[in-house]
C-alpha cells in the first residue's frame, strides 16, 4: 500500500516534513538557489535538554539539517547529470 505523496512547498527540501519546520519554528530569512545560500532561524534560548534541564544547542542539528537539505535538493536540479 502506497502513501499519497505530501505536500511540497517551494524551495523546501520535500524530505524534510512541515510537521518539524513548525514544531521547531524554523523561519527561512533568505534564500538564494543560484549562489546555493540559505540563511534561516531557529529559536533556541529556551530549549533544555529534558533529563537535565540544563540549556541545550541540540536543536541546532535540525536547523542545519535543514538548510544543508535544501541547498543539496537546490543544487541537484542545477548540476550537470543531477
Amino acid at each position: 500500500m502506497s502513501r499519497p505523496p505530501l505536500p511540497q512547498i517551494d524551495g523546501l527540501d520535500p524530505e524534510t516534513p512541515l510537521s518539524v519546520l513548525s514544531r521547531f519554528a524554523t523561519t527561512t530569512r533568505e534564500q538564494d538557489m543560484t549562489d546555493f545560500t540559505v540563511v534561516a532561524e531557529m529559536p533556541v534560548g529556551d530549549m533544555r535538554n529534558p533529563f537535565t534541564r540544563q540549556p541545550s544547542i541540540a536543536g541546532l542539528a535540525v536547523l542545519v539539517d535543514d538548510v544543508a537539505g535544501r541547498v543539496n535538493y537546490g543544487s541537484s536540479d542545477t548540476c550537470v547529470g543531477g
